[in-house]
């Protein structure tokens, strides 16, 4: 799971260069963006503004490395609905984050795949499409992405840019729970819950809700 991914890369770093170092604070802005996905909102901002204050200390309070952490910060922070889409600041974030996901995930980076199928997903600094997002979460999806993986699962549970395939869904929604994706877990289980494409089994469903729960998802 990516954020005991960048949990472990925190741990890591501060034993080797103590409280601060520019890796830290990489790994810190990861972190960040990894807890608010999950919805820990709280922690999630102290999170960010501890790497924001480390890198403007180390690196100088303009640095490119500052201004891209907080362009996806704030992208994030849009896509979780704490920006206004009226806002002409948030706007302009997304019409840059787009243009650099599509860069990066033009030469295969997942994170940004994920992130421009999101983009297209949500008409967010580009025009709504579907199918192209479809075809970006796929991409980060064959890559192990988990939350592309989910958010893939939702597109052929929901019939959005594919044909509706529930059996499609249920495979993409256990990828992703299978590395510890809370709410593909919580889909997983309400696909045992309701027999949709797997054998009705209330035992499978309360072992996935319960994954969820152990994590924090009410």
């Amino acid at each position: 799971e990516a954020e005991a991914f960048y949990r472990e890369s925190v741990s890591i770093y501060e034993r080797l260069y103590g409280s601060e170092h520019v890796q830290l604070a990489r790994s810190l802005h990861g972190l960040a963006c990894m807890l608010m996905l999950q919805g820990h909102v709280e922690q999630a901002e102290l999170t960010h503004n501890r790497a924001v204050a480390m890198q403007a200390k180390l690196l100088g309070p303009n640095h490119a490395d500052i201004a891209s952490a907080l362009e996806k910060w704030n992208f994030i922070l849009f896509e979780q609905g704490l920006l206004s889409k009226e806002d002409t600041a948030a706007l302009k974030v997304l019409a840059m984050a787009s243009k650099r996901f599509e860069e990066k995930a033009e030469q295969g980076d997942a994170d940004a795949q994920y992130n421009l199928g999101v983009c297209y997903d949500k008409g967010e600094g580009v025009t709504q499409d579907h199918a192209e997002a479809v075809k970006w979460y796929r991409k980060a999806a064959d890559q192990g992405e988990a939350i592309a993986q989910f958010n893939l699962g939702v597109c052929y549970f929901e019939g959005k840019g594919v044909p509706q395939d529930h059996a499609e869904a249920v495979k993409w929604y256990r990828k992703a729970a299978d590395q510890g994706m809370s709410r593909a877990q919580v889909n997983l289980g309400h696909c045992y819950r309701d027999g949709v494409c797997v054998l009705q089994d209330y035992a499978e469903a309360v072992k996935w809700y319960r994954k969820a729960a152990d994590q924090g998802f009410a």
